[in-house]
């Protein structure tokens, strides 16, 4: 009976355990649901994104892997679009190895530091390998085509890593409306005024803190 009484507790402890592999930290949109309903919360746990009734392309929620404990974006856009989702991570780091086998002097300095996509909700972090300067004299800059315009904007740095944030739309003193754009990104040293490309087309995926 004690055995018995045993197995249940633990088929009970498993069930609690695995009863949702995601934890919502955040949601952008009051009127997401689940499949079954139940509008989307902060706390809930669910175990996979089609679990979700994904009705428009902006709808996010942030969450938390509760196996790994890493923080995931999950987008509207990937399950909309395409009938199918992607998790994509605003804090993922590209394993780039394409350059491996060159001579130092071939290698490109800045390879493996940019992902070609970035989902822009909270500030993202991006770390800058040691052997590049980053100071106020060695820095990054991004540009991009807002409409008829083209834009550049220094990155803001935090130590060894530089900021991504929504300030991106912030141009001398004037806030643009945020929207979708593709970057490229270019390193200004100091003994040479001339931009060396860092990385060509990335995509800016824009995230409204409440999507109405």
């Amino acid at each position: 009976m004690k055995r018995i009484f045993l197995l249940l507790v633990l088929s009970l402890g498993i069930s609690y355990v695995y009863a949702g592999n995601f934890k919502v930290l955040f949601v952008n949109d009051a009127n997401l649901k689940y499949t079954n309903g139940k509008a989307v919360k902060v706390g809930d746990t669910f175990k996979a994104a089609e679990d979700i009734n994904w009705q428009k392309d902006k709808q996010a929620v942030k969450a938390i892997d509760m196996s790994t404990k890493k923080q995931l974006i999950f987008l509207g856009r990937e399950w909309t679009r395409k009938g199918g989702f992607d998790v994509l991570v605003s804090s993922k780091r590209l394993s780039t190895h394409d350059a491996a086998g060159l001579p130092p002097e071939q290698q490109d300095p800045f390879s493996g530091i940019f992902d070609d996509e970035y989902l822009l909700l909270d500030p993202i972090e991006i770390p800058v390998k040691e052997s590049i300067a980053l100071d106020d004299n060695n820095h990054f800059e991004v540009t991009f085509d807002y409409g008829d315009t083209r834009l550049t904007k220094t990155l803001k740095q935090n130590g060894r890593a530089l900021v991504l944030d929504k300030s991106i739309f912030e141009v001398d003193g004037e806030k643009l409306e945020p929207r979708d754009i593709v970057i490229s990104i270019d390193y200004i040293a100091a003994d040479n005024p001339i931009p060396t490309l860092a990385k060509d087309k990335v995509d800016i995926i824009y995230i409204p803190d409440v999507l109405e």
